[in-house]
């Protein structure tokens, strides 16, 4: 495969933390990934996969490594095929893995899908002891580190899930976030949005705000 860089933002829908994503699916995921501390680049690396298959990843995490396919729990038949043809070219390669992550940001409604890897699927985890993010599969077959997950010792140590940052990801108003100059929220980082969130969220649970 040969990579290509640059970010194309044809087909726009939504806008979050600087940068317009492809649909308000991969938004939500980009905001989970902040409320969880999982930095990640959105739309920057191309592949040519095969001759007139071109493609270009959602994101990238690059503290695990991965590239990251977002995609609904659903997708029409052609779709499927293409998908199968992009991850087969992962599966091949010997470099940084592909990620097909399916569903909305959700306990339920999520799974990780590993190019080359053949177990079952995975869903997000964070570690107890140091807030580190973690791949679990649904088996409970054990568990990958990634991220800032730094304890040294994780398979010791119990993972829980993420339901308070996935509930956040899953109201997120995404609405009035303009692209302009004047606009403070629009121009922060999702960093920003994110712990702002944390915040209302807190406040909800001690009643300040209904």
């Amino acid at each position: 495969m040969r990579k290509q860089t640059g970010r194309n933002l044809q087909s726009i829908e939504t806008w979050y933390s600087g940068v317009y994503h492809r649909s308000r699916l991969e938004a939500r995921w980009g905001y989970f990934f902040d409320l969880v501390g999982l930095p990640y680049e959105y739309e920057m690396v191309g592949f040519d996969v095969e001759p007139g298959l071109r493609y270009l990843p959602d994101f990238v995490l690059p503290t695990v490594p991965a590239y990251v396919e977002v995609k609904p729990g659903n997708i029409p038949a052609d779709e499927e095929t293409r998908l199968a043809r992009i991850v087969s070219a992962f599966r091949e390669n010997d470099g940084i893995p592909l990620w097909v992550l399916r569903g909305r940001p959700s306990e339920e409604h999520h799974f990780i899908h590993i190019a080359g890897d053949d177990s079952s699927p995975f869903v997000f985890r964070k570690c107890r002891r140091c807030d580190g993010v973690c791949i679990r599969s649904i088996e409970d077959l054990g568990y990958g580190d990634i991220g800032k997950h730094t304890c040294g010792e994780h398979e010791r140590w119990p993972v829980e899930r993420y339901e308070h940052e996935f509930g956040l990801a899953q109201i997120m108003k995404f609405d009035h976030l303009k692209r302009s100059p004047d606009n403070a929220i629009a121009q922060g980082t999702g960093r920003a949005l994110a712990e702002t969130g944390a915040r209302l969220d807190a406040s909800n649970d001690r009643g300040g705000m209904k």
